[in-house]
């Protein structure tokens, strides 16, 4: 299966490598795409917060719907 990542409230750290890394992690995932910055409207489901130490951002993913 492949996914759809979606990241906000990222920390400037977390921003700084997602933005240097991002093909890498969306490879390493198998996201079809990794949008970072604002939440999502749309999206339903289960959101998480990650982070440790100042560092952070919350995600969600989204399965690829077969024939979209």
């Amino acid at each position: 299966d492949r996914i759809h990542v979606y990241l906000w409230q990222l920390s400037e750290g977390v921003a700084r490598a997602v933005h240097t890394h991002r093909d890498r992690i969306a490879q390493e995932v198998l996201a079809v795409s990794l949008e970072a910055g604002s939440t999502p409207a749309d999206l339903a489901g289960q959101q998480v917060q990650l982070g440790k130490d100042g560092e952070g951002f919350q995600m969600a993913l989204k399965k690829v719907e077969v024939g979209r």
